[in-house]
């Protein structure tokens, strides 16, 4: 099986706070974005790599572009 990693969060700080920063991929353009607060950035994928990453999203290869209600069921 193959997985594609699709986002990034990123903690920067200490254990007792600090500044979360989000990179995701957008699916249909392929473009990594960075969500900082308010800023929102396209960035090129040589920036996505930080030693600051927190909790990386991967999705399973064969599932790209299907719509999430369709892998997950929804719970009554």
């Amino acid at each position: 099986m193959l997985y594609d990693l699709f986002g990034i969060v990123n903690h920067y700080g200490s254990m007792g706070g600090g500044h979360y920063i989000a990179h995701v991929k957008n699916d249909i353009t392929q473009e990594w974005i960075r969500y900082d607060d308010s800023k929102v950035t396209v960035i090129p994928e040589s920036q996505v790599r930080s030693n600051s990453a927190y909790v990386l999203f991967y999705r399973k290869r064969e599932l790209r572009g299907q719509e999430m209600n369709s892998v997950i069921p929804l719970m009554n």
